[in-house]
């Protein structure tokens, strides 16, 4: 892979879009969950989101989206500029059971424990390859992220293929790939309503409609669940 394979360039065009609509939200302030790309002219926006659809869906399945101008915005504008792109992608779901749309990605302090309902995301520990809210029923399609304060040092970012695991295990290990595609207990992180289960069940591997792999994964909350 290189980085013309992910990297999609908000141009000029687009970017003037952008400071169009920050002024104009300057002028007449809305809540950001108020804020929809129709309501905006944003052709050129629409256009790089589609690109990055596209890298997502079909390419190496993630994409770096080259750049908001964060020194012409404050961080409430980049937010709402970042909302109404995303919004260009799919529609933005809550991230937690009490509805909230946005997490804040920094170290709090706080000290990562089972069932604590503390993200790993507020802590310093060494996040491991996972999908967002795998310990739940419904993971989200796509995962955005707006780097507002890159960190002073570490922060690195890594991907991994899905497809590319799954291939490798059923050509070098084929007898443990079938365990992978029966149910494992995941810990839901505090995510649940007061009297509910909390833990789930659901396989590593499973194929979709159209026969492609989707993968569940979350090391921190995941244990074997025997089955017949």
């Amino acid at each position: 892979l290189r980085p013309s394979d992910w990297t999609v360039r908000l141009p000029t065009a687009a970017l003037d879009e952008l400071r169009r609509a920050a002024a104009r939200l300057r002028a007449a302030p809305l809540p950001t969950f108020l804020l929809d790309p129709a309501d905006f002219a944003l052709d050129a926006c629409r256009a790089a989101m589609a690109e990055v659809r596209r890298v997502t869906q079909t390419g190496p399945m993630f994409a770096v989206l080259d750049r908001l101008p964060l020194d012409e915005f404050g961080r409430d504008e980049a937010i709402q500029l970042y909302w109404l792109l995303s919004s260009l992608l799919a529609r933005p779901v809550a991230q937690k059971l009490d509805g909230q749309m946005f997490f804040d990605v920094r170290d709090t302090g706080a000290k990562l424990s089972p069932g604590s309902g503390i993200r790993p995301t507020v802590t310093n520990v060494d996040l491991r390859f996972h999908n967002d809210n795998s310990y739940n029923e419904t993971p989200p399609e796509y995962v955005c992220l707006l780097c507002l304060h890159p960190a002073k040092e570490g922060g690195v970012s890594q991907v991994v293929s899905v497809r590319t695991v799954h291939n490798a295990l059923r050509e070098q290990f084929p007898e443990l790939l079938p365990r992978l595609y029966k149910p494992f207990w995941y810990d839901r992180h505090a995510e649940h309503q007061p009297g509910e289960p909390t833990t789930f069940a659901a396989p590593m591997f499973e194929r979709a409609p159209d026969g492609s792999v989707r993968a569940r994964r979350s090391e921190e909350h995941t244990s074997e669940l025997q089955s017949p």
